[in-house]
């Protein structure tokens, strides 16, 4: 709710309203927005009425508990026409989504601030790297995307391949602060492998890699430095090249925690 009102005047600027439900009263709800400055619409679904007309009660939560009620923490994306077009739901209260990440893939806003990119070139492609967001804190969800450029007439490899071949890969060092939670690799293309006889999936021209992270335990607020490795192996239609490893060194801002339960 805190990194909602946050962001509230780049959601305003591209025509997005935001709303919040929340299975407590009227009353709780105007304590939380005073103590927040939360100034978007709060709504109270007391009975949790709506909640469990949407599906989303957390049935985890036994009847005789305080917290019977909440409903797990998601996002839904609603058109002009009413219409559900995109939902982002996390098991784990304890988990936030990104707000930058909501605003990038479900409602396509450019206008925004990211994290510092770093551009490392090599003879067989450019890679860019980028948080979605400057910031992070405990428990919050960003994006790590990576934009590949590959030189004419290379391809690296995607997934499943034959053992003795390399596949595009994106980790992340150890880091206290930041883990990686999933990477998602874009669908890749068949190529066919003249000198191997044999037709093996991978990406030619562009593409991008986006990766999952979850922001870990720091003491305190301050800068970091993350460590992102791109590990791929560049081929043409006669021979393969040795493979690489691209550092990218990506600085974010760790915050505090700013969110609680409101009851």
């Amino acid at each position: 709710m805190v990194e909602l009102q946050r962001n509230l005047e780049t959601l305003n600027r591209n025509g997005i309203r935001a709303f919040a439900i929340s299975p407590d009263s009227q009353a709780v709800l105007r304590k939380f927005a005073q103590k927040y400055e939360i100034t978007y619409p709060l709504l109270s679904d007391e009975g949790s009425h709506v909640i469990r007309a949407f599906g989303i009660l957390n049935t985890n939560i036994p009847e005789d508990h305080e917290w019977y009620g909440v409903p797990y923490p998601g996002v839904y994306a609603v058109g002009r026409d009413g219409r559900v077009f995109d939902k982002s739901f996390i098991a784990n209260h304890r988990i936030r989504e990104s707000v930058n990440d909501l605003l990038q893939g479900s409602f396509r806003v450019a206008d925004l601030e990211r994290g510092e990119a770093q551009v490392v070139t090599t003879p067989h492609l450019a890679a860019r790297a980028y948080f979605a967001s400057p910031t992070i804190r405990k428990g919050q969800l960003t994006t790590l995307t990576v934009d590949i450029s590959l030189a004419d007439g290379l391809h690296i490899y995607g997934r499943p391949l034959p053992e003795g071949h390399i596949p595009v890969e994106l980790t992340l060092d150890e880091n206290e602060a930041l883990s990686l939670s999933q990477v998602v690799y874009p669908e890749p293309e068949g190529v066919e492998v003249e000198a191997l006889g044999e037709r093996l999936p991978a990406y030619t021209g562009r593409l991008a890699i986006r990766a999952q992270c979850l922001g870990g335990s720091r003491d305190g607020e301050g800068n970091i430095q993350v460590a992102a490795r791109l590990r791929y192996q560049a081929c043409d239609d006669r021979e393969c090249f040795l493979p690489e490893t691209l550092t990218f060194i990506l600085p974010l801002h760790f915050l505090p925690h700013d969110w609680e339960l409101i009851t």
